[in-house]
């Protein structure tokens, strides 16, 4: 067995999503894990279609197995975000294929190995303490070690990548990783080729996506179109702002990344925000970028605090699989894991496992309210996509 891994969102799955699951077939896969965001993404909004249709998408486009990644990590930082998906993963496969603007693994090794230095730490603590965001002081301080490789850090992909090898290199598993270059269009749709386009620009332009996507995931795409089970956070934006302004500032100090000063700012851009728009630019700053804010709102809404990331991953839902994947179900198995196929499953295994249980479902409700038309989205009523 020579089996890949890859950690993706697949908001919605394209073609360059395609083209690196065709590649890791290229490159002797035998087998093709995929760990994936739930319902809800990094970027704090909701994922465009659900879960269950990605999954589905990502069989149907050659995966063997696609996995959840637990949502106290699907929108996380890139860091809790490659540690949900990086943690599932290490049952499932020996190769960890990944986009990435440069696709220079040197770089990325050596960077990797820097943010798990002394040195790096020390000189970190100091940038931060002159108020610079995370994002800037990390930069500044790989810059002091090593100038040149410090320039993957402008792309985003090669970030995940560097957080993917770290996360790795902390299992002791051994991975081998493979970056490979991304092709056609950047991250964040700026550019695009005749058949390659960022997620972004699909999103934003949902009739011009026939083009960029593979016709198995189109059609997918298509059908939840018609149905109206796209997903927007401004039909929940009326939830997002009862909930933030029923809080006191002292409640947000229980969420993720909100510290001391940031809870009183979002305590007052909440209780006079109109809209979604409103509260995220009264919040931001330059120290508090808008993409922390607005995971920090989305967590508040659903419920996601600091508790969550104390304990260790309670159980691996899976959300999709045919033949092959059912092989990696049963040597997981074998290792110990606790692998669910249902939320039913994961509330007779322990308290932290109904806990997260509990916080999913919850989550399921809340997105069938951003559904075009909205939905009573039951965790509990949908069943694993096999093709067998």
């Amino acid at each position: 067995m020579n089996s890949f891994g890859i950690i993706a969102e697949f908001n919605p799955l394209h073609n360059g999503h395609n083209y690196i699951i065709n590649t890791a077939k290229s490159l002797g896969a035998t087998h093709i894990t995929v760990a994936m965001s739930g319902n809800f993404v990094q970027r704090g909004e909701p994922a465009l279609i659900s879960k269950f249709k990605r999954a589905e998408m990502a069989i149907k486009c050659g995966a063997d197995l696609v996995v959840e990644i637990p949502l106290p990590y699907s929108v996380a930082t890139a860091n809790r975000f490659a540690f949900g998906g990086v943690n599932i993963l290490q049952h499932f496969c020996e190769n960890l294929i990944f986009g990435s603007e440069s696709a220079e693994l040197e770089k990325l090794l050596k960077i990797a190995a820097i943010l798990d230095a002394k040195e790096f730490k020390e000189k970190l603590d100091k940038h931060l303490k002159n108020g610079t965001s995370f994002a800037t002081a990390r930069y500044n301080t790989i810059k002091e070690i090593d100038k040149d490789a410090c320039e993957v850090l402008n792309s985003p992909n090669d970030t995940l990548g560097i957080e993917y090898i770290y996360e790795a290199n902390k299992l002791e598993k051994n991975l081998s990783f493979y970056p490979i270059e991304r092709i056609g269009a950047d991250h964040f749709g700026t550019k695009m080729s005749k058949h390659f386009c960022s997620a972004s620009y699909i999103r934003e332009n949902i009739k011009k996506s026939k083009n960029f996507m593979p016709k198995e995931a189109f059609e997918i795409y298509k059908d939840e179109i018609k149905n109206g089970k796209i997903a927007n956070i401004k039909n929940i934006e009326t939830a997002i702002l009862t909930t933030l302004k029923s809080l006191n500032a002292d409640d947000f100090l229980n969420f993720i990344d909100v510290n001391e000063g940031l809870h009183n700012r979002i305590k007052k851009a909440s209780d006079s925000a109109l809209n979604i728009d409103e509260l995220y630019t009264n919040i931001k700053t330059k120290r508090y970028a808008l993409s922390r804010i607005r995971r920090i709102v989305l967590s508040v809404l659903l419920g996601i605090d600091k508790s969550f990331y104390d304990m260790p991953l309670p159980y691996i839902r899976v959300l999709a699989f045919n033949k092959k994947g059912e092989e990696l179900i049963r040597s997981a198995k074998k290792q110990g894991v606790n692998i669910i196929t249902s939320l039913k499953d994961a509330e007779k295994l322990s308290e932290d496992a109904f806990k997260f249980a509990t916080l999913e479902q919850k989550a399921g409700k809340i997105y069938g309210l951003a559904y075009n038309n909205k939905d009573d989205f039951n965790e509990y009523k949908y069943k694993v996509y096999k093709e067998l």
